[in-house]
């Protein structure tokens, strides 16, 4: 015993600063698990869009809007500019900017309408979300497990902090919040001005997302039956179970 008392003499303090010191370590590497969990997933929903899907929509107007609205306005123009440049090719370089290619070289508002009506509609929308996903600017969601992913873009969408235990709905997200919602979808309607989606909450047995696109700006034959899509764009309005969804782009 006194042997046992002299060694926690020696030893006791030692002891609990390393159990402390392992309980850190094992909270700090959890913690670390969790973020790189949740930004995994936050990733997986973006690399399944634009860089592996094909553009069934793609609004120039509204990604114009965008531009013009003036948060995105030097990133889009610089990103642009990089895309341009990197592709080396003189006759799109001189269709883009109106100039020969060895003039000077700046985007503007009319350099970036011409440069989405002249690029591939997918590179256009990749383009836009590379941009957006670098400034926090998506919030990401799934209809079907029915899940937001959190961070910056969600704070922002809602006006206020959000913690693990809050419940947010799509509802609850400002008009000007874009958001990417990825969910299984079928035409429900379609005359030469619009083309409408619709898409189940879970078993879409409360509730359902309408997605009202431009007829004009469909770029393939939409699928016959349920597909799954992704959407981006806006949360319009909330109205009898169902939420309104303004669309820039639909791709699968």
């Amino acid at each position: 015993m006194a042997a046992d008392s002299v060694w926690w003499k020696v030893w006791g303090p030692w002891t609990v600063v390393w159990w402390i010191t392992a309980v850190a370590l094992v909270a700090a590497a959890l913690i670390v698990l969790l973020s790189w969990r949740r930004h995994r997933w936050l990733s997986g929903l973006w690399k399944e869009g634009p860089d592996a899907g094909i553009t069934l929509y793609l609004d120039d107007d509204a990604i114009m809007g965008i531009y013009l609205q003036g948060n995105y306005k030097s990133a889009l123009r610089r990103e642009v500019e990089d895309r341009v440049k990197t592709k080396g090719d003189a006759s799109f370089s001189a269709k883009v900017f109106g100039v020969g290619a060895g003039a000077k070289r700046s985007v503007d508002r009319e350099v970036f309408k011409r440069y989405i009506e002249e690029e591939e509609p997918i590179t256009v929308i990749g383009m836009m979300l590379s941009v957006l996903e670098r400034a926090h600017g998506i919030v990401y969601a799934d209809l079907v497990d029915q899940e937001i992913g959190a961070g910056t873009a969600l704070t922002r969408a809602v006006g206020r902090e959000v913690t693990g235990g809050d419940t947010v709905r799509l509802s609850q997200f400002n008009l000007r919040a874009l958001v990417s919602v990825k969910g299984k979808f079928r035409e429900v309607a379609k005359d030469d001005e619009r083309t409408i989606f619709a898409g189940p909450f879970g078993n879409g047995e409360q509730a359902n997302v309408t997605v009202a696109c431009a007829t004009k700006w469909l770029r393939r034959t939409v699928p016959v039956g349920t597909f799954q899509a992704r959407c981006f764009g806006h949360v319009q309005s909330w109205d009898d179970g169902a939420l309104r969804f303004d669309p820039i782009a639909v791709f699968q």
